[in-house]
């Protein structure tokens, strides 16, 4: 139905790595204005399907994947935010039931507490397609979403929404890691992007995960035995346990880094530790910029320090708490 609709309206969709976008054809009026052309298309109603190509992308956000039968969902239209305009999910682990048959067998969370409730299904433009009455402990539901056809729903009891569907009618093999919904009109019939008169209002949408935040963990190795490393006798640790004074900075100040120990491998190599005093968020172009100094003469070893690898990930428990850790290996 989306490449139909797109086909009908001269519309093109187009990919580039993580970017992808909507293009239609346009014109300049008499006025100047930039108005769509030639098909007047007001009202739509638009699904993609977002695959995950990138494994290390649950490393690199806090993101799980989600259950089978489900995928992610965003849209630019949530039934009670006629404004919503970001891609963004209420939190990161929002799933949407994914099903590939329109009579869905719906399993409520709890029973159903009391004779006379109800349950609402509304589309994604606020309007009612299914109403029916429940009986108290009542567990599953069939919901018959023929008649409406593909789309998401919110599933309503007692005026509470309770859970959300996201009907196709196409048999995915492989079932998408997310579902991006782009409509145009809102449920107070205002239009977001082509309006009645077919002025082009240009939107750039965002689909947005939380980075994972770990602790950096620097581990400096001294491959040139000049005693960045305190002295081995008996496979006892002896002298000073930090004898340059190595230290790791931030150029902006904002992040601390502290020495906390010796560490050793288990090969028996023994490193310098240094750990982040708070957690870091994992990006590709990360704010912090650390470098590896001697306080001894106040020289500078290394220059820019590398930043944590998404790729390289451990936990530990802290009172009953995962804890992210990014193991980063440095050779003085």
């Amino acid at each position: 139905p989306t490449q139909q609709k797109l086909h009908n309206g001269q519309m093109m969709w187009r990919t580039s790595g993580t970017n992808a976008n909507l293009l239609v054809p346009v014109q300049n009026n008499a006025d100047g204005v930039t108005q769509i052309a030639p098909y007047p298309v007001t009202d739509f109603d638009l699904y993609f399907f977002c695959d995950l190509t990138n494994t290390s992308f649950v490393n690199f956000t806090e993101t799980t994947l989600p259950l089978p039968g489900t995928a992610f969902f965003f849209s630019n239209l949530r039934p009670d935010s006629s404004n919503a305009i970001e891609l963004v999910p209420e939190n990161s682990n929002w799933s949407t039931i994914y099903l590939s048959n329109y009579k869905v067998n719906y399993t409520f969370a709890e029973p159903i507490a009391s004779d006379g409730s109800s349950m609402v299904v509304n589309d994604s433009w606020g309007n009612t397609v299914v109403n029916q009455p429940l009986q108290q402990g009542a567990q599953t539901a069939t919901i018959d979403l023929t008649g409406p056809g593909e789309g998401w729903y919110a599933v309503i009891v007692n005026d509470e929404t309770v859970g959300e569907l996201f009907v196709t009618e196409l048999n995915f093999q492989d079932r998408p890691f997310a579902v991006v919904q782009i409509a145009n009109k809102l449920p107070d019939g205002n239009r977001l992007l082509i309006s009645e008169s077919r002025t082009l209002t240009p939107l750039n949408y965002q689909c947005s995960f939380t980075a994972r935040a770990t602790t950096w963990q620097y581990l400096v190795f001294d491959q040139s035995d000049s005693g960045y490393l305190p002295r081995m006798v008996n496979d006892k640790v002896v002298g000073k346990k930090n004898p340059k004074d190595l230290d790791i900075v931030d150029e902006s100040e904002d992040s601390v880094v502290t020495f906390t120990g010796i560490s050793e491998m288990p090969n028996g190599d023994l490193g310098l530790t240094f750990e982040s005093q708070s957690q870091l968020f994992l990006q590709a172009r990360p704010q912090e910029k650390f470098r590896l100094i001697s306080r001894t003469d106040e020289s500078t070893l290394i220059d820019p320090l590398p930043a944590a690898n998404e790729r390289d990930l451990k936990t530990s428990m802290q009172q009953n708490t995962i804890n992210y850790i990014s193991p980063i290996h440095i050779y003085v």
